[in-house]
């Protein structure tokens, strides 16, 4: 079914939010499913390109995740600016809670 508590899975097994973990939570040690918390990797990261039209709908469900737009206008984008699609600059966005903007 999933990973067991005390298990670690591999880095070609998907996670479904159902595994279970030792968790530290304000120093209890618990269960927690993976669902629940968050995961720090370490090295180098890819991340999936989007076109900006193509980028899902930047909601509280999806807050502080991360993309890349392979499509951006650079040359009028600003920091922590709305996302324009429709050229060839790659950039970085980051989903507010309410709106995707660029990071450069």
């Amino acid at each position: 079914m999933g990973a067991e508590v005390g298990a670690y899975p591999t880095a070609t097994t998907p996670l479904n939010g159902n595994e279970r973990w030792l968790c530290d939570q304000n120093g209890t040690t618990s269960n927690c499913l993976s669902s629940q918390i968050a995961a720090y990797t370490f090295g180098v990261q890819g991340l999936a390109p989007y076109t900006v039209a193509g980028l899902p709908a930047c909601t509280s469900s999806n807050k502080y995740t991360w993309a890349v737009t392979t499509d951006a206008v650079l040359a009028t984008q600003a920091p922590n600016g709305p996302v324009t699609g429709g050229s060839n600059g790659v950039l970085t966005v980051f989903c507010n809670g309410t709106a995707w903007v660029g990071k450069l």
